[in-house]
Parts: C-alpha cells; structure tokens; sequence
C-alpha cells in the first residue's frame, strides 16, 4: 500500500508512521505540500493513501488535494485537524476528504477509520463507478450540438440502462432540457450554485429533472442573468459530484470559450466539436481548433463531428478533413423532418422514430462509448456500414 504523509513536523511525521507501519506492509513517502502538488501532477497510479497533517481553513494545500482526489479518485484522503470547525469540514468535504480527525490519535482509533473508509470505498466500487465526462460544443451557432448532447444522453440511458446526467453550461441561453422533456424545471444550476455549500449527489440528482430513473437533467437557468452566479469552482465541484453519481456526464457546452468552459473542458474525457459542411463552419471550426490546442487538448480527446451530412454537398468530408487538419471522427446525417418532430414535441428522436437514419448514427456513438450494442440490438449498423474509419 502506497501512503504520502504530508505535514512540516518531523515529530508528526514519526507519530504517523507508527500508527501506519503499525497496519501491516506500508510502502511510505514523507513530505511538504510540495510532494502532494507533485502527486497531484502524477498520471501514474497515485498513492492509496494520503495523510495530511495540520490542516487549517486557509491551508496551502486545499488545491493540490483537489487535484489529487480528481485525478486518482481511488486515493483515500485522510486529514488531521487540531480546529475543526463547521467551514474547514465543509471544505474538507468539497475536496474529497474522507475523514477529518482530531489530533493525537490513538491506534485503535486509526484503525477504526481506515477500516471505515476501505468499508466504504468497497461499497462504493460495487454500486456505483467514476463515470466518464463526455462534452458537446458548437463550433459556430445552430450546429445543433444541444440535439446531439440531448439525444445521445437518451440513447445511453434508455437504450444502455446507464445512468445519466446531462448538465447544460450554456449559461446565458440554455434549452437542453426541452429536447427530451416537456416542462419547464423547477430549478436550475444557478440555484445549485447558490447553496454549493450543501452539494452532495443527493442535492445534485434532487435538484435535476428526473426524464426517467436513470436519466437527469441539470438545466440552464431561465434568466440569462443568473449565469454571472455559476461560477467556475462551481462547475468543477458540480462535475465531480456527477462523475460519482452518473455512469455518464453529459455536458452541453455553449459557443464561448471563457473561465467556466475552459474548467467543463478540462474535466472532460471526450470533447464532441460539432460543425456543418459550410465555408463559415469551417472558418469558427479551425479557430476553436487552435484555442483547443493552446489548451493542450490532443487528438485523443477531440472528436469532430459532422452533423447534417448530406452526400453531394460541394463540400465533402475529404474537404473538411483537408481544410482543418482533422480526422472527422463521427458523421450524423441530415434528417428533417425526424428532427424537427423530435424538437417540436420534446422527445428524443431515437423513440419519435426509431428506424431513422439520425436514430441509428447515435445508436453508433452510443455503442462505441459503452462498448457493446444495446440489448436487443444488432452490433453493426448504418453508421459502421456506410462510414468505415
């Protein structure tokens, strides 16, 4: 087992490695905040354990162990806190630590607490896993990425049996909620912002609308002024909640590239540009190209994706690949009338009309994300059939 102790008394430090050498074969690693910056930096495998000695409201390490329980959600965070008052536990909890305790602490009782938290972390790897974050985004206005994000979020969940998020951080004009549900929500992020202090996965999915048992949906609020209250920490703290609560998060993005994007971007596992075949299309799509690479985002993470695709067009896939430098990764093609019934009525596609061409290319993504067909469902498709590579 792997542990990182991190505290500036080297009379603590020997304190803990007892109570930890005392709990069997323990491969230690001592140091400052310097170290778990370090560890939060690593995309190795991380420690098992992190104990974080000293920890005070205003200590320097509140981000570095962000960053750590982000990057490597396995690593058990443990902090010892001589003050524990009501806003360091809050703070504490925000950043994934699992338990605060009161120094000196005695062997039994550091027992106990690993024992819970491994007690814990099982239930945890059996109900539930870190669900992967995958985003939509328009590279020019009317792309139609919020159908897309809407409608394969439905696929996942009704045809998959995943449980599914879908959160809209188009702030200012936001609608994603009105492609697959026909009310309006009783409540929206900016109002899970403003109580960020009491978000937990309960909050979150109770503060959702509930499409179906497995699919919710966190909507943008419905005064383009509330946007200024979702703030950037917001979103990351948002997004992390949902990664545990949620087999997929589905983000929904909109057209700018400011603070709280940038912070939806780089949660992300899988980034879904999405541009039409036209020479303006492809103007804003090689711009947001080149902020995604100033970004560090590579071809791993990028996915470009055609939507309305018609063959004939005077511009072809190969002109698209050729003028941006990208592989096109997905091509959803042009279906009117199923998409604007789908619109109109508020229902995903894939159920108003289930042999449609639209239907079948997301029922591909969808595939190809899962991994495996849908139950019931034929492997192979239109989409693979058609568009090989």
């Amino acid at each position: 087992m792997k542990v990182l102790i991190v505290s500036q008394s080297q009379k603590n430090i020997a304190v803990l490695r007892a109570l930890i050498e005392g709990e069997g074969h323990m491969d230690v690693t001592v140091g400052g905040v310097e170290v778990l910056a370090t560890a939060a930096q690593d995309a190795g495998p991380g420690f098992d354990l992190v104990l974080v000695d000293g920890l005070t409201e205003d200590a320097a390490g509140w981000n570095a162990i962000d960053r750590v329980t982000e990057r490597h959600p396995q690593t058990q965070v443990i902090a010892l806190a001589a003050e524990q008052t009501p806003e360091l536990l809050r703070q504490a909890m925000r950043v994934g630590v699992r338990e605060v305790l009161t120094p000196p602490v005695h062997k039994s009782q550091f027992h106990d607490t690993l024992q819970r938290i491994a007690q814990k972390a099982s239930a945890a790897m059996q109900h539930s896993s870190r669900g992967r974050v995958i985003a939509f985004q328009a590279c020019k206005g009317g792309s139609g990425a919020t159908f897309l994000a809407a409608n394969l979020a439905s696929v996942l969940a009704h045809e998959h049996g995943k449980r599914v998020g879908l959160i809209d951080l188009n702030l200012q004009f936001g609608d994603a909620v009105l492609f697959v549900f026909d009310h309006l929500p009783r409540a929206t992020i900016a109002d899970v912002s403003r109580q960020i202090e009491r978000l937990d996965a309960s909050f979150l999915v109770a503060s959702m609308v509930q499409v179906a048992p497995n699919f919710s949906v966190l909507a943008a609020p419905e005064d383009p002024d509330q946007a200024a209250t979702v703030q950037a920490a917001h979103i990351d703290q948002i997004i992390k909640v949902a990664r545990e609560a949620f087999d997929f998060v589905v983000l929904d993005l909109g057209r700018n590239i400011d603070s709280a994007t940038i912070h939806a971007l780089d949660h992300s596992d899988l980034v879904f540009p999405v541009l039409q075949e036209t020479l303006p299309f492809l103007r804003d799509t090689k711009r947001m190209l080149k902020v995604y690479a100033s970004l560090g985002y590579g071809e791993e993470k990028l996915k470009l994706v055609v939507n309305r695709f018609e063959k004939g067009g005077d511009i072809t896939i190969d002109d698209v690949e050729k003028a941006l430098g990208v592989h096109v990764a997905r091509i959803i093609p042009n279906s009117y009338k199923a998409v604007a019934a789908s619109v109109n009525q508020g229902v995903p596609v894939a159920r108003l009309a289930d042999h449609d061409v639209v239907s079948k290319a997301l029922r591909e993504m969808a595939e190809e994300l899962v991994g495996a067909p849908a139950p019931g469902k034929q492997e192979g498709g239109w989409f693979r059939h058609v568009f090989k590579g």
